[in-house]
């Protein structure tokens, strides 16, 4: 049999059971299968980005792995059958959540070392190198999130803007009140991702509310921010300049066309959006535009350029639009769109 042959839609049931997440009713879900390492690598690359990196034992191993998607987030449960060691590692182009159910991960990441195994688990960030060892055989319940999502809710959250990245600390110990309840939400959201005749609206209530719980009890470099009292809710123009932003994103804007729209002084504009948005109106609008940009290169159909989507989001400096889009998402735009490509 060659090694194509071998990977393949696995029909044969798959549910992982483990201590304390019960039966994740996943067997419905076609698993990619392979015992080829070459194919387990390319595989992986597919699953978690290409800057991800699988070095599988050169030993007998087979690898399964199902996933569900779900508005930006997915589930991924996965095992691999060997008796021997292998090393993930590289950088993830979404923030990942991972448990192993058996077997055991030392993980480094953003200076931390530490293992996973039995009760904890590792988060490791968008865009951040990782490095880790498995010791099999394995079984993996893996989280990831858009870090679209991700900045949308820390900024609902904070009232400001996100300029940096988002880093949180890796280690996650479930026997602490806070972090127990992330890992009861994700099981909860697991179970309702794979549920075969599960609701849309109950799979986006569990992953927003599993999101809000992430950036609240799990430490990163926003933390004090999201636990800092709330300012007072920003005034009625500073929305409809919003509103007006929004809007109009792919025409030319000015600070004068946003004044003259909401009728109130560029300096009482400008005061209010830095002391309730933590930016200028201008920075706002940029924002917007990079973040309009990441779904049009995410969604490219075949023929469309990086030139032609920066220009419909009103970006026309093509070099400044890539140095700002990989400062906000960690990767080029070209990236975003073979990424489309390749799906």
């Amino acid at each position: 049999m060659t090694a194509s042959e071998r990977t393949k839609q696995s029909s044969h049931p798959y549910a992982i059971q483990a201590g304390g997440i019960g039966n994740i009713p996943i067997s419905h879900v076609p698993a990619a299968c392979t015992a080829d390492g070459d194919e387990a690598c390319a595989l992986f690359g597919r699953l978690y980005g290409d800057a991800a990196r699988l070095e599988p034992p050169r030993f007998p191993f087979t690898w399964q792995a199902r996933r569900v998607e779900f508005g930006g987030i997915s589930l991924t449960m996965g095992q691999v059958s060997t008796a021997h060691d292998y090393a993930i590692g590289g950088s993830l182009q979404h923030f990942t959540l991972n448990v192993p159910l058996a077997g055991r991960l030392l993980v480094r990441h953003l200076g931390h070392e530490f293992v996973t195994e039995g009760r904890s688990g590792m988060l490791i960030s968008a865009g951040r190198n990782f490095s880790g060892e498995m010791t099999g055989p394995t079984q993996q319940f893996t989280l990831t999130i858009d870090p679209t999502i991700l900045v949308g809710a820390l900024e609902s959250l904070t009232g400001r803007q996100v300029r940096e990245p988002i880093q949180f600390e890796p280690c996650l110990d479930f026997a602490l009140p806070g972090i127990a309840g992330v890992w009861h939400l994700a099981q909860a959201l697991g179970n309702e991702l794979c549920r075969p005749d599960g609701s849309r609206l109950m799979r986006a209530m569990l992953r927003d509310t599993f999101i809000v719980n992430l950036l609240m009890c799990v430490r990163h470099n926003y933390s004090d921010a999201v636990h800092a009292p709330k300012k007072s809710i920003a005034p009625g123009y500073v929305r409809e300049a919003e509103e007006y932003i929004a809007a109009h994103l792919d025409e030319p804007i000015t600070l004068s066309t946003i004044v003259k729209e909401v009728g109130i002084s560029g300096r009482s504009l400008q005061t209010a959006f830095r002391a309730h948005r933590g930016c200028s109106p201008m920075q706002f609008l940029k924002e917007r535009r990079l973040e309009l940009a990441r779904q049009r290169l995410s969604r490219a159909e075949p023929g469309a350029t990086v030139t032609g989507i920066a220009t419909t989001v009103g970006m026309d400096h093509l070099g400044r639009f890539s140095v700002e889009y990989k400062k906000r998402f960690g990767e080029n735009p070209t990236e975003t769109m073979q990424r489309r490509r390749r799906r």
